[in-house]
This record gives structure tokens, C-alpha cells and sequence, in this order.
């Protein structure tokens, strides 16, 4: 069964990485991944992304779950991709979410899972043709937020990525259309309009759990 809380993120995290048949919820191929950062650029896209209507602390980054199974070792390995300053790579999954993470919640596709293994094949072959980050983009957010009458539109470098249009867009574009319309509107998807805009016919929200130490 699992807990309606946890005292850390590295428990919760522990919890969701528990590859146990009887853990329903485990770590899934191809999970989206939402997680609230500590850190100051953390708190300055929370601030900037802001909307009415939100409830509770806003997303601050986005990742994609890719899990592998280690043949010599028998064991499953958790990968995170991301996209951040270096581009988008992959990391230890345990690294991504245990480190200046606050708490973090999973979007679990509904598609089948041979779409759903295929689309996180081709983000993996799309991160290996080196994807930028788009390192102007997150300014523009943020002031067109804001300041909307200075953009009407942010128009990214279609070429680069951020985090949640990575997750969101280049992955999650593969087999839904819940992003499309908001993304075509505002020229870009930040982590909290993943769940802001989503589609429960194309995702489950889990994983929602409070860290209480």
C-alpha cells in the first residue's frame, strides 16, 4: 500500500523507485516527471509562471523517466532526460529528483505501452542529435507572463528546447494532442502547464503525495 505522505522527497522517491511487482505505481518507461526545486531559479520560475486559478506550489522543471534493464546485473537503472544548461542528457533518475527538489509528482501516458517505449526511443535518439537549450526562452516566459503586453507570443528557437517543452512537446507530442492548442497560443509549455492543460484521457496525475519533514 502505498503512504498518503512522506518525511523526505528521497523517501517518496525511494517509494516510486521500488520495482517490486506489488508496487502498482512503480517507476514506469516513459513517465513525465514534475518536480518543485529550492533553488533560487527555482523560485523565480515559480514566481514568473504564476497563473490564477493555480493551487498549491507551482512545477519548476520537467523530465522524462527512461528505464533500462541491465542484462549482466539483472537490475532495472532509471535514467532521467532533461533538458538544462548542457542541452538535453540523461542523468541518474535518483540524482534528478533527490537533489534541491522539494516534492514531485508523475504523469503516467495512457497510451499503449508499445507507443508509449517508442516514443521514449525517439527522444532518446532526438537527445543524442544534441538538442541546445534555449537559453532565451525562460527570459521571455517570464516577462510575457508578467509583462504581457510586451509579448503577445514567445516564439522559441524551434531547434532548442527547454525542460517542459522537451517532456512535453518533443515527447509527449508523439502520441497526445492535450499540448498543442496552448502551445501554438503562447509559443511555448512551461512544467506547470503540463498538469495546468492536461488531458486525463492522455495521462494519470500520481504520485501527488506532501513531504512532511
Amino acid at each position: 500500500m502505498i503512504q498518503t505522505s512522506f518525511k523526505t522527497v528521497s523517501d517518496k522517491y525511494d517509494a516510486y523507485a521500488d520495482q517490486s511487482p506489488e508496487n502498482e505505481l512503480r517507476a514506469m518507461n516513459g513517465d513525465i516527471i514534475n518536480v518543485i526545486g529550492t533553488t533560487t531559479l527555482s523560485g523565480m520560475i515559480a514566481w514568473g509562471d504564476a497563473k490564477s486559478g493555480d493551487v498549491g506550489p507551482i512545477n519548476t522543471h520537467s523530465l522524462l523517466c527512461m528505464i533500462m534493464f541491465d542484462k549482466t546485473t539483472g537490475q532495472i537503472r532509471r535514467f532521467a532526460l532533461q533538458a538544462e544548461a548542457n542541452g538535453v542528457i540523461p542523468d541518474y533518475l535518483s540524482d534528478a529528483i533527490k537533489s534541491n527538489v522539494r516534492n514531485f509528482e508523475v504523469l503516467r501516458p495512457k497510451a499503449p505501452r508499445a507507443i508509449i517505449d517508442a516514443a521514449v526511443s525517439n527522444s532518446w535518439t532526438d537527445a543524442e542529435a544534441k538538442i541546445p537549450y534555449d537559453f532565451y526562452e525562460l527570459p521571455k516566459v517570464l516577462i510575457h507572463n508578467k509583462f504581457p503586453w510586451l509579448y503577445t507570443k514567445v516564439y522559441g528557437n524551434p531547434h532548442d528546447a527547454i525542460c517542459s517543452v522537451y517532456t512535453g512537446k518533443r515527447y509527449a507530442g508523439q502520441f497526445a494532442r492535450c499540448y498543442d492548442a496552448i502551445y501554438a497560443k503562447q509559443g511555448y509549455l512551461s512544467p506547470a502547464d503540463l498538469t495546468r492543460y492536461l488531458n486525463p484521457a492522455d495521462f494519470d496525475v500520481i504520485w501527488k503525495q506532501g513531504i512532511t519533514g
